[in-house]
């Protein structure tokens, strides 16, 4: 069983509809959404939502520490708020790797992105930077928080780096990509998440 970690701005109506997936799934039995504009909120109820409401926005990075410090499943689903897709097939070939690969992640391929219209398939490696980190598949136990100095960006860098194999799924997905790190009022902070991340390399 899957906990599914989403933090959220309600910038993207995607997020109304992959919740709805998400519902009707046997393969999830909890959803943590880690609220980051509470006077955004659309209005949703379902018994398997956890919603962690924040008086501020506390950013992406953090509220995947947080959503993952919550969650009470060893299979984790990180999720961006802006994407839909078949929630079976992409579950069942994430259980498939974290069962057989307990010590790995498993992101989102490029291809995924470009009309993609095939079986899940599922190859070795990651692709930071390209859409990998839309949605990453873990064990709760190889989990290491994301250092509080970042923010928005490197956190599926960081995530890679500390997980022995890293893989990638290719799956028909839609996103509009970015929707709220993308926007000008959150540039300032990639800047200094950029100049922390050099540090810490």
């Amino acid at each position: 069983m899957f906990s599914v970690v989403i933090p959220t701005m309600w910038r993207s109506m995607r997020i109304l509809g992959m919740l709805h997936r998400l519902y009707e799934s046997d393969h999830v039995d909890e959803i943590i959404i880690i609220d980051n504009h509470k006077d955004s909120r659309f209005s949703f109820h379902n018994k398997k939502v956890k919603l962690l409401e924040q008086g501020e926005n506390i950013f992406v990075n953090p509220a995947w520490n947080l959503g993952v410090k919550e969650s009470k499943n060893e299979n984790i689903c990180i999720l961006n708020d802006d994407v839909t897709f078949n929630v079976g097939e992409v579950f069942n070939a994430a259980n498939r790797v974290l069962s057989d690969h307990p010590t790995s992640c498993l992101g989102v391929h490029p291809i995924s992105y470009q009309g993609y219209n095939d079986s899940v398939k599922v190859t070795e490696g990651s692709a930071i930077g390209q859409g990998w980190g839309c949605c990453i598949f873990l064990k709760k136990e190889n989990w290491v928080d994301i250092p509080k100095q970042l923010k928005i960006w490197f956190g599926d860098n960081w995530i890679v780096q500390n997980h022995e194999k890293s893989f990638s799924a290719a799956f028909m997905i839609f996103t509009e990509m970015s929707t709220t790190s993308g926007t000008k009022d959150l540039n300032n902070i990639i800047k200094k998440d950029i100049k922390e991340w050099n540090k810490l390399l």
